[in-house]
């Protein structure tokens, strides 16, 4: 009978909240998962905070239902993940006021030049610039309309850890990058608050991911399982917790997340940013790397474009197993109009390489298998040249990449990418939840193991895909021809 401990992870995101139990060795010992619904109208994407408390209170009572007595009490601890950047206002007692504003929501969009002139140094300083849908504008937005008095942003995580807590909570310093918040000074910027008209005590105060924040209170205790007086630790992005659960975190361990779009991230011994805002590094939890990071528009969700909707995918994948991947056009599946990383181009669109010249992204649909397998080429060329750029940036030689996300669940298209990065590709199914779960284990240990040996110790690759020697080659070609592409559109600028 094991007596090791017990931890609880809670991950915040768009369509769900998911929980997680995970022991001191890093097996799942229980999952589940609540709904979470959406308000989206021109441009606006908003959901009922109250609805993050209920949900992530059922799936963390439904994954501690089958948990013995005993086992109950040998939990250690609780985190949470969520959103990035995702708010609400509250009233003095904590209570939101307010719906809550997503990640992607644009209320704010206009305040964003306003937000970047209003504390020039800050930015300059930190490397990058407010994006539009980032909530220090939406703040602005809130400032300029009159809604701020008598009232406290609260960020989407911190409205459930203060729900388990019973009282109000700090942030962490991941969730707070994207409101301004000065994660080299480790303060808030008085000249931007101060331009924006914005109060000091508006805002959370701010501590480092894994810090104790307080325990579970009675209330919580008694609709969930969980015992009261377990602690309770700042939590961190959905973004980093899914690194966190990858277990890379060592210089040269990079991780990327394949769902609807492609997101990267890795580690760096200093800040890594970009100017635009494309690329910006997260200071770890241990405060001693840089998690340096972007988002490319690419992904998944491109399968819509070379596959209707009233079409199987799986059909179509047994036929391109039998393809080479050297033999089929040669294509960018980005969807839609703009690209933001690895290339910050807001006019490109996808396009299929011909004799000719270019085709459009959905000339591919007519190719059948061949354009199908195109597609998912293009999307590891995208992820190829992602972590060339931020490697250089950081510095830090791509020595291992794993990965997560929903397009992981393709063998063909996992197969693909090893041979075009040229390195074993190592599948996770650990997910945000996973990744907080092994925050409160390190946060519990206070400072005694590393965050890079804790996570490399409890994460858990369920499989190696090696690159297909054969394919390795002709791709690395295809690859050259893809950059060339870049560098004639003006996306890209030549490499020496």
């Amino acid at each position: 009978m094991t007596h090791d401990p017990l931890w609880v992870g809670v991950d915040l995101g768009t369509q769900s909240v998911k929980a997680a139990v995970v022991d001191d060795r890093g097996d799942v010992a229980g999952r589940a998962d609540a709904p979470l619904r959406s308000r989206r109208v021109d441009g606006l994407h908003e959901q009922d905070p109250a609805l993050w408390r209920t949900a992530a209170a059922r799936a963390v009572a439904a994954v501690i239902a089958p948990l013995a007595p005993a086992a109950r009490e040998r939990i250690g601890g609780i985190s949470l993940c969520s959103t990035s950047g995702s708010v609400v206002l509250a009233d003095a007692a904590g209570i939101p006021a307010t719906p809550g504003v997503m990640y992607d929501d644009l209320r704010g969009a206009s305040a964003a030049g306003e937000v970047a002139a209003a504390a020039p140094a800050l930015w300059a300083r930190l490397g990058y610039s407010p994006q539009p849908s980032w909530p220090i504008c939406t703040l602005a937005w809130w400032a300029s309309h009159g809604d701020l008095r008598d009232r406290r942003l609260v960020l989407q995580g911190d409205v459930v850890a203060a729900a388990i807590c019973g009282h109000p909570v700090p942030t962490d310093w991941t969730s707070a990058l994207k409101l301004g918040y000065d994660t080299h000074e480790l303060r808030w910027d008085d000249d931007l608050l101060e331009h924006l008209g914005v109060r000091r005590d508006i805002l959370p105060d701010v501590v480092a991911p894994g810090t104790t924040i307080g325990v579970v209170g009675a209330d919580w205790a008694r609709e969930t399982g969980i015992p009261a007086g377990v602690p309770v630790f700042a939590g961190l992005t959905d973004g980093c917790a899914a690194q966190l659960a990858s277990g890379a975190l060592d210089a040269g361990a990079w991780h990327t997340v394949l769902g609807t779009t492609l997101v990267f991230k890795g580690v760096s011994a200093k800040p890594v940013s970009g100017g635009d805002g494309a690329v910006y590094a997260h200071r770890s939890p241990d405060g001693l790397t840089w998690l340096p990071g972007g988002a490319s528009n690419t992904g998944a969700g491109m399968l819509a474009e070379v596959v209707s909707s009233d079409r199987d995918l799986a059909p179509l994948e047994a036929g391109a197993e039998a393809l080479d991947p050297v033999t089929v056009p040669l294509s960018y599946p980005l969807t839609g109009v703009g690209e933001r990383f690895p290339v910050v181009a807001p006019t490109a669109r996808g396009f299929v390489l011909t004799a000719d010249g270019t085709a459009p992204l959905d000339s591919l649909r007519a190719l059948g298998p061949a354009g199908l397998l195109s597609a998912f080429a293009g999307v590891a060329f995208v992820e190829r040249l992602g972590l060339e750029v931020l490697a250089a940036d950081a510095a830090s030689a791509v020595r291992t990449v794993s990965t997560s996300g929903g397009g992981t669940r393709s063998r063909l298209w996992n197969r693909v990418r090893a041979s075009v990065l040229g390195v074993p590709l190592a599948i996770t199914a650990a997910d945000g939840a996973v990744g907080a779960a092994m925050l409160a284990a390190w946060g519990a240990r206070s400072g005694s193991e590393r965050l890079a040996e804790v996570a490399a110790r409890l994460s858990r690759p369920s499989t190696v895909v090696d690159p297909e020697p054969a394919w390795v080659r002709g791709l690395d070609d295809h690859y050259a021809r893809f950059t060339e592409a870049l560098i004639r559109f003006g996306w890209l600028e030549a490499r020496t």
